[in-house]
């Protein structure tokens, strides 16, 4: 059985792999993978600040609900922030498009790059 990468990671649409070269992409992942643990680390350190600072004025219901509020709309403003930039990267011919198809529905060959 032959494993077979996902359209999108044949097209280089992992940053850490695709801004790297192919013989460090590991490298990259891990440093990725290291920093998304520490963001959440921080995250979940803010969200307990947080809820200790509010507890004694609110109802800890109430909190609970504004920080998921709160981190869902950042969560939301982030990625479409990260679908800008990737369209606009698109556009400049820096990045390839996700899709391999034109705006004709036909099929056409990645474009590779030394």
């Amino acid at each position: 059985m032959r494993a077979v990468a996902s359209p999108a990671a044949r097209t280089g649409a992992f940053v850490a792999v695709s801004v790297s070269s192919p013989a460090r992409a590991g490298e990259a992942s891990g440093v990725l993978l290291t920093f998304l643990v520490t963001l959440g680390a921080i995250a979940l350190a803010g969200a307990a600040a947080a809820i200790s600072a509010a507890t004694p004025e609110r109802p800890a219901e109430d909190v609970y609900d504004a920080i998921l509020r709160l981190g869902g709309a950042a969560i939301l403003a982030c990625s479409l922030a990260v679908m800008a930039v990737r369209h606009r990267l698109v556009v400049l011919g820096r990045l390839p498009p996700l899709s391999l198809r034109t705006a004709e529905g036909e099929e056409r060959l990645p474009e590779h790059r030394s």
